[in-house]
């Protein structure tokens, strides 16, 4: 009995120095330069928003490491499973810098920065009919934080929000509703 006490003991005591030993992380990044990254990681996020929204090559080049990053996402061909699309991000802007005018909105759902150095960012935009979930990675180059891949879904479109680009209803000419029959009176009952 006392050596299965003393083995549990000493399982116990060793996943706890386990434990403290992967918990020390080394020390975090002063609150002024963590500060300083995440306003820069959202510019920049900022920028290529603005880019694709505007049209504006020289905002996406800005936002992007544009000899090496890529989009990917899932694409349907035909009636097959979806198949992974990688897209060189200068294939992309010369997509987005086509279209002048764009109905749009964006917003940062989360942003996540290892070490000051690498960025995670979820971004929810909505352009046209169209709702994308991006997830943007980032890493800090020359003291300047570039997106370096895009994964993307796009997802369902939303019943009832309308853009600028959303086709309208036509109007159609009211027609009255068919009249009904009129009821019988029914008679009213009688209190002796």
């Amino acid at each position: 009995m006392k050596q299965t006490l003393f083995l549990a003991a000493s399982i116990i005591l060793g996943f706890g120095a386990l434990t403290t030993l992967r918990a020390t992380d080394p020390p975090p990044a002063s609150s002024a330069a963590a500060s300083h990254d995440e306003k820069a990681v959202r510019e920049t996020v900022d920028k290529y928003f603005r880019g694709v929204t505007t049209a504006n090559r020289d905002l996406l080049e800005q936002a992007w490491e544009v000899k090496s990053a890529h989009m990917k996402s899932l694409q349907a061909v035909g009636s097959a499973d979806p198949e992974l699309k990688v897209v060189p991000i200068t294939t992309a802007i010369d997509w987005w810098t086509r279209v002048k005018s764009r109905s749009q909105s964006g917003k940062v759902l989360s942003l996540d920065i290892v070490g000051g150095e690498m960025a995670f960012v979820k971004f929810d935009f909505r352009y046209d009919e169209m709702h994308y979930i991006d997830y943007l990675t980032l890493y800090k180059l020359k003291d300047t934080w570039k997106i370096v891949n895009k994964t993307y879904v796009r997802l369902p479109d939303e019943p009832g929000r309308e853009t600028a680009a959303s086709p309208q209803p036509e109007a159609k000419p009211a027609t009255p509703a068919p009249a009904k029959p009129a009821e019988p009176a029914k008679p009213a009952d009688k209190k002796d």
